[in-house]
């Protein structure tokens, strides 16, 4: 077991890190603190976990994607404004943002939050 967080699903302490955004769709969002929730082993790699179920993995990500939505209400941000936001270091918040246009304002929240995403938007 990884940590003495609680799962988010049932409340068991020791639980594991889960990605949302899986590390093999999006290595730069590994280290981002809102893209790891924490879940028991039963909801992590169980049956109806995100691994084996994919209603609940779209279900998780959907939520995040709401999460960021909700986090990136202004139409640009600068990496100083994503760093505080994402509460990670201007290193990794360069890891987010290497492939995306900066314009005059800024990274467009929009572009943003579908790199956060790992390319794609959920509905």
């Amino acid at each position: 077991m990884e940590g003495y967080k609680p799962c988010v699903k049932c409340g068991l302490n020791y639980s594991e890190r889960h990605h949302i955004i899986y590390k093999s769709s999006a290595k730069y969002m590994e280290f981002i603190p809102i893209n790891i929730i924490y879940l028991c082993r039963e909801h992590h790699r169980g049956n109806h976990s995100p691994h084996k179920n994919d209603k609940i993995n779209k279900q998780y990500k959907l939520d995040f994607q709401r999460k960021l939505e909700s986090l990136f209400i202004k139409s640009n941000y600068n990496e100083l404004e994503i760093s505080e936001i994402l509460e990670v270091n201007i290193k990794e918040v360069m890891r987010i943002v290497k492939t995306l246009k900066y314009y005059e304002e800024g990274y467009r929240t929009r572009e943003l939050i579908k790199r956060c995403l790992g390319g794609m938007f959920y509905d």
